[in-house]
């Protein structure tokens, strides 16, 4: 029998499996990498309620999809909706503080409570841009994630 020539499809699979799922698996046993990794897959919840919160919101909204509100009667509660929306959504660097923190405490074997809250502490500290307006909240959406991330790491690895 003639054997057959892999497909080029297989070729790439084969090339992920022996040359790249190695080397990845060692960068994803990194303590900080795995915390990233958890905190974020922590946070997913969230972000799907919230899309969901903004999905059934826009259906009551006129101008959305059509002229009219596509369920009429969810027109008076989409206001409602969105505030839970952006409750959600725009605090997402604020959990994802939270869950980073947590979660590279316990590579460390070390109190997550404590470390949850220094990690929030953290992030709020970077985030501080004048004390005479108060504090900004708009860092707190996804836009602050990379802030959210290192603030958690740098403050458990001081901590520890």
């Amino acid at each position: 029998m003639e054997k057959q020539k892999p497909s080029f499809l297989e070729k790439i699979s084969n090339f992920v499996v022996d040359r790249l799922a190695g080397p990845m698996a060692k960068f994803g046993g990194i303590p900080a990498v795995a915390a990233v990794k958890d905190g974020l897959v922590a946070i997913v919840p969230i972000v799907i309620i919230g899309s969901l919160f903004l999905l059934i919101a826009m259906l009551g909204l006129p101008g959305t999809f059509s002229e009219n509100a596509l369920i009429p009667a969810l027109s008076s509660f989409s206001p409602k909706l969105l505030v839970f929306f952006n409750i959600t959504m725009n605090f997402l660097s604020l959990y994802a503080a939270v869950a980073i923190g947590m979660n590279y405490a316990k590579h460390f074997n070390i109190d997550s409570i404590n470390a949850a809250l220094l990690s929030v502490a953290a992030f709020f500290l970077i985030n501080i841009n004048d004390l005479s307006n108060g504090m900004e909240v708009t860092n707190f959406a996804a836009g602050g994630l990379f802030a959210a991330i290192i603030s958690s790491l740098i403050s458990i690895r001081i901590y520890r």
